[in-house]
């Protein structure tokens, strides 16, 4: 869809002033910037769009709430599309995150990071196994189908209320599986890139 609205835009309304009086462009775009989620809540703002076209060629939209300053939104491209197998991981996460509060709640008491027992900056993490394998093992099983269209909220995706069969095992098999460990953010960071 969106190499096909690149063509559309390309020979229609490049540095042209959209608005919502071009319904069809207008919420293609509004769509596309959906997917970044640092844009959630500043879309209801949105006055205006206007495309331009870069020196590689790439289309960089542009939006205005009110008045005369654009602001760059992003690049029409391989990064605006929507991601559905990252959507869904933030979805998974979003679906289990009662069960690491509850987890944070009872064990308060000792609020030390395993590695270098700073008690600054914790988080909550997977010990072994970890979300990653968790996720990816449930998904091998799972005899539903995972979602491909998911709500949204100022964190990310979560699941619509059409896929609470889907989330409810989901979170059941996390909750059998899953353990956890304080560790600090400097420490978690170091965890993710090995």
């Amino acid at each position: 869809m969106i190499k096909h609205m690149n063509e559309f835009i390309y020979t229609s309304y490049i540095n042209k002033v959209i608005t919502m009086k071009d319904k069809i462009i207008f919420n293609t775009l509004f769509n596309i910037l959906k997917y970044k989620s640092h844009w959630y809540n500043k879309l209801k703002k949105i006055k205006e769009f206007k495309i331009s076209r870069s020196r590689s060629l790439s289309l960089n939209i542009q939006v205005r709430f009110s008045g005369d300053k654009w602001y760059h939104a992003g690049t029409i491209n391989k990064q605006l599309r929507p991601n559905t197998k990252k959507q869904l991981t933030y979805a998974l996460r979003q679906a289990i995150n009662y069960q690491i509060q509850r987890w944070s709640k009872s064990n308060n008491e000792c609020r030390l990071c395993v590695h270098c027992n700073t008690s600054s900056s914790l988080q909550v993490d997977h010990k072994q196994p970890s979300f990653a394998f968790i996720s990816k093992s449930f998904l091998r099983q799972v005899q539903l189908r995972p979602p491909n269209v998911f709500s949204y909220h100022k964190y990310g995706c979560k699941f619509r209320v059409q896929d609470r069969k889907f989330r409810r095992i989901w979170s059941k098999y996390h909750e059998k599986i899953a353990t956890y460990q304080w560790l600090c953010k400097r420490c978690n960071l170091k965890k993710g890139t090995k």
